[in-house]
């Protein structure tokens, strides 16, 4: 079997008959990567008013999503699958992400002609367990290289998500680009601005969060470590080399070298260095790790990226954190800095390590693991007293908040007072 099916599907490729059922997309493109997909995409002739006559009364349940563009969800055994009919797309000169009108077709090339990449235009029929390669994208993928679905100056004029894409394909999955594919995503760069700044941060938390060459290679063992360029490295590349990155990061320099000359305290290399060398869960502090507050707000904010206010308010702390002086702290002064950032700290330590601050790092992180030996309270929660004990002394009001607070600080690094 090429493609793993549930129960649940093949019924609804059974109910389909005598219309064709595929599976299409990244489930595809991973399956003969060998990779385990998220979910499965569908897609077939039957129109948005075939499938409401296939699934109605029955077992299947069929929902609008965007009739529109042909989108259905369809329910059956507890599992939900997105259908798509098969259609050719119009767009209007904005590349906005959406088409402006569609037609539906019974051709099963005309539908992969309107796709972004050949990689992703592969499908496979669910009822016969065999692939459909309407325009090579089998060849594609065992070369492994993005080629456009149409013409590239047509697929990349389109949608203006299709640039974000061509990264984070790069990125997620080592794909090359071939030389007319990135020439004509260049020469588009500038249609990203059409697009929501939801859709962008998307596809960026997706690139910065990418396996790196060295993360892959750990995965899937040493011999794996092929030289194929992946990671958030290769994506932020990319995004640089279309243009892009001007347009979404206005002013940030990705390939700008960090040698300490400009006094800022950071030796560790290029921002891509640095990002790719942090944890995951600190890429974006990484990516910022040069801009101050206000600077992160507009990149993230409802004027950018729209971050929810709870990230944003992160990626600062991570950053303020950075330039905390570690070394120049005393043990009680980094006891309260750990208390003050207990959810950011692991983060702010891979920052610090990949900035040219391993001392500080070191000194960090040995403290931070001594409270953590020592089993000492990180927040009044922790402790073994809680405000009904102060109460019973006779305090009241916010002196009970006052008292937990300085017994959290006379806890310290946890070598006393650990007990009730």
């Amino acid at each position: 079997m090429i493609l793993e099916t549930s129960d649940a599907l093949k019924k609804i490729a059974r109910a389909f008959y005598p219309h064709k059922l595929y599976a299409v997309g990244g489930c595809v493109r991973n399956a003969l990567l060998g990779i385990k997909a998220a979910d499965t995409d569908l897609c077939g002739d039957a129109t948005p008013e075939e499938v409401f006559l296939i699934c109605g009364g029955g077992a299947i349940k069929a929902a609008a999503v965007n009739p529109r563009i042909g989108t259905l969800k369809l329910k059956c055994g507890g599992e939900s699958f997105e259908y798509t009919s098969f259609r050719r797309d119009n767009y209007d000169i904005s590349g906005g992400h959406s088409p402006s009108a569609v037609v539906f077709t019974k051709s099963i090339e005309e539908d992969a002609l309107r796709r972004d990449f050949k990689v992703n235009a592969v499908y496979y029929d669910v009822a016969a367990d065999k692939l459909s390669d309407p325009i090579g994208g089998v060849a594609d993928i065992k070369k492994m290289i993005l080629t456009t679905c149409d013409k590239p100056e047509i697929t990349l004029s389109q949608d203006g998500l299709r640039l974000m894409r061509l990264a984070r394909l790069a990125a997620e999955y080592g794909f090359d680009i071939e030389e007319k594919t990135f020439l004509a995503a260049r020469e588009h760069g500038r249609l990203i601005k059409n697009i929501s700044g939801e859709r962008i941060r998307d596809e960026l938390i997706k690139i910065l969060r990418s396996d790196s060459p060295a993360e892959y290679a750990e995965k899937n063992g040493a011999s794996a470590a092929a030289e194929r360029k992946r990671g958030p490295r290769c994506g932020l590349s990319v995004l640089s080399g279309i243009s892009v990155t001007e347009h979404i990061l206005p002013g940030l320099k990705t390939d700008a070298d960090f040698d300490g000359s400009d006094g800022g305290g950071f030796c560790g290399g290029s921002l891509l260095d640095i990002i790719e060398r942090s944890s995951k869960d600190a890429r974006l502090a990484a990516l910022f790790c040069r801009c101050d507050a206000r600077q992160i707000s507009g990149y993230m904010g409802g004027g950018g990226m729209r971050f929810s206010a709870a990230e944003i308010k992160r990626t600062k702390r991570l950053v303020a954190g950075l330039a905390f002086d570690c070394g120049g702290a005393s043990e009680d002064g980094l006891v309260g800095f750990i208390r003050r950032n207990a959810d950011v700290v692991c983060g702010i330590i891979s920052l610090k390590l990949v900035t040219g601050g391993g001392a500080d790092a070191k000194r960090l992180d040995g403290v931070y693991r001594l409270m953590k030996d020592r089993g000492a309270p990180f927040n009044i929660a922790d402790l073994k007293i809680d405000g009904d004990d102060i109460k019973k002394l006779g305090v009241c009001g916010a002196d009970i908040g006052e008292i937990l607070n300085r017994v959290l600080t006379a806890v310290g690094a946890g070598e006393k007072m650990l007990t009730r």
